[in-house]
């Protein structure tokens, strides 16, 4: 899938990422953030540059039975250097279940992310 929304573009290949069985590798995160792409959560930096998106990413998915951004997301919109979305996610982990809603926001520069802050908060 690609459209507009580079962070739409992220999520659809990152739900296919998470629920593969192949490592996480940088080169999965390499068309959609700079070397120096940085990805903050509530304030805190999590990556710099996709060798550690990848790391943190599969962290999450050894740790997780699934986890899956929800498609279509609940809003978004893009412009050349901007993109929004409005989102929920779903994780799952032995018998429990969780659920996130959240707001992602990327400063984009040639196509690829330079940040993408995500504020979210459990449901």
């Amino acid at each position: 899938m690609q459209t507009d929304n580079i962070i739409l573009d992220f999520f659809a290949w990152w739900n296919t990422a998470m629920a593969g069985s192949d490592p996480l590798r940088a080169e999965g995160f390499a068309p959609f953030f700079h070397e120096d792409g940085r990805l903050i959560v509530n304030g805190n930096l999590r990556a710099t540059g996709p060798a550690e998106l990848a790391v943190h990413y599969q962290a999450i998915a050894d740790r997780l039975d699934l986890v899956e951004m929800i498609l279509p997301v609940e809003q978004a919109f893009a412009t050349q250097d901007h993109a929004f979305v409005h989102c929920r996610t779903r994780a799952r982990s032995g018998d429990g279940e969780s659920a996130e809603e959240a707001m992602a926001y990327a400063l984009v520069d040639g196509g690829r992310m330079r940040l993408l802050r995500v504020v979210s908060l459990s449901v």
